[in-house]
């Protein structure tokens, strides 16, 4: 188990069309792979339930922790488990690449095509009374009784169904490879493509959640984030303050906050302000790919390299509690980039500073930023183009950052 500790981190974001913020993270975030008791480090679902056990379901089966000790149940070798989810009974619900798993304590029992369900399961939910919401190349749900089969388009009878949220009313939301999002009632299907507001139905909705006054979001995997809110969609990019617009999950707390896992860390929205994660040493380097939430405050996420927990504590403070002592572009993340980067810079003493963009050639390709600037951290979000507004092309890049009396760079990469 890795402990690594947040000491005082004060990022200051100012992004092109969006007004500073100023937050002050600390906390722990504790590390757990293999070497700990999981199964695997490679993670694809977590879910935690009414007694904070944690269920993981990693490409090699089932682990659970129960806050002192991790336990393995490896069901199938290399069996990965693609989704997880708890009902009122405490019975977890596993979706594997070879049917559905359920565990009631004591057995594991598997439900496969007999029993009127495809194999290989995409996502997993429980609705209103228990109802279990299957996503495979279709749509299933189970009573306890009955497996029932829903139509999502008649033109396309197996379209993939790859998260799957449900409301207060019972009803199904699902997003799917490369068709929208649908939104089932028991009777009658609503399907949003891009001619409704979404922001993108060509490529895959990966993941959905839905938060306490029915707002339900989205995620893509490259163009950020869509919400449906009183019968419109309104998408968020990383000039809104996403970390990254790749986004690979999200989930929503009891608080209403929600938070999305990206290729790139971690960004939540309180419903007026964006916050990001990027810069927590563990977290900005990892694709999450899950989140769930404890009764404790405790955030689980699910990587690449194993479950990561945090302990999130974030507060506004007055920027003169911190001075740089450095002028310094601290980075740019992420790096590689490919559709846009924040650039980072920390300036010691209030002034009128420019930041600049160069080519390889030593050519200005764009001014960010000429403006007086208070002591502090900063950031800034450069979206690839140049000064005209169009997009560069891959290579090295050199962002310059100057006052009066000092001068200082740093090296970027873009790939497409």
């Amino acid at each position: 188990m890795k402990k690594i500790s947040l000491f005082k981190t004060i990022l200051k974001f100012l992004l092109l069309f969006m007004s500073a913020m100023n937050v002050y993270a600390q906390g722990t975030l504790t590390q757990f792979t293999r070497e700990d008791g999981l199964l695997d480090n490679w993670i694809y679902s977590i879910a935690v339930d009414s007694n904070d056990v944690v269920w993981v379901g990693s490409e090699n089966g089932v682990s659970w922790y129960d806050g002192n000790s991790w336990e393995k149940y490896g069901i199938r070798l290399n069996d990965p488990i693609w989704s997880i989810a708890i009902d009122s009974n405490g019975d977890v619900w596993a979706g594997s690449s070879s049917g559905i798993l359920r565990y009631n304590g004591d057995t594991w029992t598997t439900y496969t095509e007999a029993d009127e369900q495809k194999l290989s399961i995409i996502s997993l939910a429980i609705g209103k009374d228990d109802v279990v919401w299957v996503g495979t190349s279709g749509l299933l749900s189970y009573d306890g009784e009955t497996w029932t089969k829903y139509i999502i388009d008649e033109e396309v009878p197996n379209i993939i169904v790859t998260s799957i949220a449900t409301d207060s009313e019972g009803d199904a939301w699902i997003t799917t490879w490369g068709h929208g999002v649908s939104h089932f009632d028991g009777e009658l299907r609503t399907t949003f493509t891009t001619n409704d507001g979404l922001v993108h139905d060509g490529e895959v909705i990966g993941s959905i959640a839905i938060d306490s006054k029915g707002d339900v979001w989205v995620g893509t995997w490259s163009h950020g984030v869509s919400r449906y809110s009183d019968g419109m969609w309104r998408t968020f990019i990383t000039g809104d303050g996403l970390v990254d617009n790749r986004i690979y999950t999200i989930a929503i707390d009891s608080n209403d906050v929600v938070w999305v896992g990206t290729k790139y860390g971690v960004s939540t929205y309180d419903g007026e302000t964006w916050y990001s994660y990027n810069m927590i040493e563990g977290l900005s380097d990892k694709p999450i790919s899950s989140i769930a939430f404890d009764s404790r405050g405790f955030v689980w996420f699910g990587t690449n390299e194993g479950v990561l927990r945090f302990d999130p504590k974030a507060v506004s403070v007055e920027l003169s509690n911190f001075f740089p002592a450095e002028f310094k572009i601290t980075g740019n993340f992420p790096n590689p980039f490919n559709t846009g980067t924040i650039i980072q810079f920390k300036i010691p003493h209030e002034g009128t500073v420019n930041l600049e963009v160069y080519n390889i050639m030593g050519q200005q390709i764009r001014t960010l930023l000429s403006d007086g600037k208070t002591a502090s951290m900063h950031s800034i979000f450069w979206d690839g183009k140049d000064e005209n507004g169009y997009a560069v092309s891959s290579g090295t890049y050199f962002t310059r950052l100057i006052n009066d009396s000092h001068v200082t760079s740093h090296k970027m990469t873009l790939i497409k």
